[in-house]
């Protein structure tokens, strides 16, 4: 209701929903590999969820720090990287809803990262060794391991591998680059 200095007044209604359902908590699972805790959890039941918290803390860690917002529904994993070897770290997830809601902590794990022991594997590279290319080509590369690949480098020889130059780099796990073999001769 409101009123104007001359004592008339108008009022009007609204109806709106009140939404203080609590969320249900998503099941996490995580394990741990060189210096990095690979997480993941399930899909949120409820269709009001727009993302996630991932919490963590140490083993003489008394609180929960919030370390990622991850704002989307269908995200359903998280790396942690760079991690002290041999500290335990427990990690919860929350689902978080369209309203600002947070549902309660997920079920914790606890993970403790060991050292690196295995070198990153070269999963795809192309062209193929031996194939007799001209003009542009394009060098594809992909590596994995079971900590993180943080850079591909590919190196050029012109003496049959007595010495090798840089060509090209990229950071991540995968690098495309077209190169001019024009350059070059047979």
């Amino acid at each position: 209701t409101v009123k104007d200095v001359d004592g008339l007044s108008n009022s009007a209604e609204t109806e709106v929903s009140v939404v203080n359902k609590p969320l249900n908590a998503p099941k996490l699972e995580g394990e741990a590999g060189g210096r990095i805790a690979s997480l993941s959890w399930s899909l949120a039941t409820e269709a009001s969820v727009v993302g996630y918290c991932v919490y963590r803390k140490t083993a003489d860690g008394k609180k929960w720090e919030k370390i990622a917002d991850i704002k989307t529904r269908d995200t359903l994993s998280y790396k942690d990287t760079s991690l002290k070897e041999g500290t335990k770290y427990t990690y919860a997830v929350t689902s978080l809803d369209e309203y600002g809601q947070e549902s309660a902590k997920s079920n914790s794990v606890t993970v403790t990262p060991t050292a690196d022991k295995t070198a990153p594997e070269i999963t795809r590279f192309t062209p193929a060794s031996g194939k007799r290319v001209s003009g542009d080509l394009k060098i594809s590369v992909t590596a994995r391991d079971d900590n993180l690949v943080t850079g591909v480098r590919c190196e050029i020889s012109s003496d049959s591998g007595k010495t090798w130059e840089p060509l090209c780099e990229a950071e991540g796990d995968t690098l495309d680059w077209m190169f001019d073999t024009t350059k070059f001769e047979d």
